[in-house]
């Protein structure tokens, strides 16, 4: 029998989401777009995801399952391959979207060729201290926005769609280890340096933090995340100059981690190899404020600071 050619396909990598997997798949078909297809990549479930996935009992889910790659990316990558779509989002199974995501998303995108990917805001939800909020706490830019993406990965995966003539050109997710749980950001890096990127002020899905879709080290996030802005200056040819002040960046808030963990002595060697990268004054006001307040005072003005809904430190913490 032919397969139809569906406008959207929906790549939803799984391992063990038995709990969850039927929330955001039934998040999918309650879509108020629905000329779609659903890819669930099974990364080597030993709970009952086959069953809840077959449940569902939907001819438009095309399910797969493989031995465990250890590598989420693999996954998405697989579901590209065997997806059909004009059009490819990502939703990890245990996440949820709204009803018009995809509408609004599609409608935008079949006006705007030059468009390259389409994201929104997304609220948190789970065991995390700002369930309830959006990922977002101001306006992403739209646009040429590679150096703006540079400085902070404003796009999540969970809104995220691009056309497939786009991951075409620049390629899919990166397979390499060195970068494993920023390879979203790489490729969207890869996709704003080529292409327009358009951000659609409303919340499209929600987020679910738990233990296991949280770095086992947050410090971690930094490191990650300053490897791939190192890989696509050198891609892209980035100065010198600004990837130095993009690598201070990432150490100071590296060095806020390293002190909010009670690690003095890492604090000192970020804050070093952040000064050595590009001098700040946002390192001299983290090592005075330290010396002043000490750390649990320092990391409890800025935590009560954020729940008031400021930003000390901007970004950066």
């Amino acid at each position: 029998m032919k397969r139809d050619m569906p406008t959207v396909s929906v790549i939803v990598p799984t391992r063990n989401r038995a709990d969850l997997i039927a929330e955001a798949l039934r998040s999918v078909r309650d879509q108020t777009y629905q000329d779609l297809e659903i890819v669930v990549v099974d990364n080597g479930s030993t709970d009952k995801t086959p069953d809840v996935v077959a449940g569902l009992a939907d001819p438009r889910i095309l399910y797969h399952w493989q031995e465990d790659s250890g590598l989420p990316a693999d996954s998405r990558n697989v579901g590209i391959r065997m997806s059909a779509g004009h059009y490819v989002a990502f939703l990890d199974s245990d996440d949820v979207w709204l009803p018009e995501k995809l509408e609004r998303q599609v409608a935008y995108l079949e006006t705007h060729p030059d468009c390259g990917l389409i994201f929104m805001n997304a609220s948190i939800i789970g065991d995390h201290h700002r369930s309830g909020q959006t990922l977002l706490r101001k306006t992403p830019p739209s646009g040429r926005v590679f150096e703006a993406l540079l400085w902070e990965n404003f796009i999540s995966t969970l809104t995220a769609m691009v056309p497939r003539r786009v991951l075409d050109k620049v390629g899919v997710f990166d397979l390499d280890p060195a970068i494993r749980r920023a390879e979203d950001y790489d490729l969207w890096l890869r996709i704003a340096h080529d292409y327009e990127v358009a951000y659609l002020p409303m919340v499209g899905g929600l987020y679910r933090f738990h233990g296991s879709n949280l770095f086992a080290d947050p410090t971690d996030a930094d490191l990650l995340y300053l490897r791939v802005i190192e890989r696509a200056a050198a891609r892209h040819g980035v100065s010198p100059r600004l990837v130095n002040r993009l690598a201070s960046r990432h150490y100071a808030r590296l060095a806020f981690k390293h002190m909010k963990q009670g690690r003095p002595e890492a604090f000192r060697a970020a804050l070093r190899d952040g000064w050595r990268r590009y001098p700040s004054p946002l390192h001299v006001a983290l090592r005075c404020a330290h010396a002043l307040l000490g750390p649990r005072r320092l990391a409890a003005l800025v935590d009560r600071g954020r729940a008031a809904g400021l930003r000390p430190g901007g970004d950066h913490f």
